[in-house]
Formats: C-alpha cells, sequence, structure tokens
C-alpha cells in the first residue's frame, strides 16, 4: 500500500489534537474517568501510526 503524505499528516494533527484535550480533561473533576480512557486512545494511536509506518 502506498502512504499518502497528505494523509499522515492529516493523522498526525487528529491524534495530537485528542491527545491535548485528553491532557486538558485529566486535569478537571473527571480526572478518574479519562485517564482511562486517555491511555486506551493513546495506545490505539500508537498502533495505527505504527501499522501506517510499516506499510
Amino acid at each position: 500500500m502506498k502512504r499518502d503524505p497528505e494523509f499522515m499528516e492529516l493523522l498526525a494533527t487528529h491524534v495530537e489534537r485528542d491527545r491535548e484535550i485528553l491532557d486538558r480533561l485529566a486535569g478537571t473533576e473527571h480526572r478518574e474517568h479519562v485517564g482511562d480512557a486517555a491511555e486506551r486512545v493513546r495506545a490505539a494511536h500508537d498502533a495505527a501510526l505504527r501499522r501506517l509506518g510499516d506499510s
């Protein structure tokens, strides 16, 4: 599969935005709930980026 640089840039932008949102939420009273979700989202993002990088 050929990598699309435009898509990869867009994906990286969305991943970074999601991480910033989760970091902000982690500083609120919802910290306990957000912590577990943030870890799952980060793991999914990392796995997706690795798979795309390997293709």
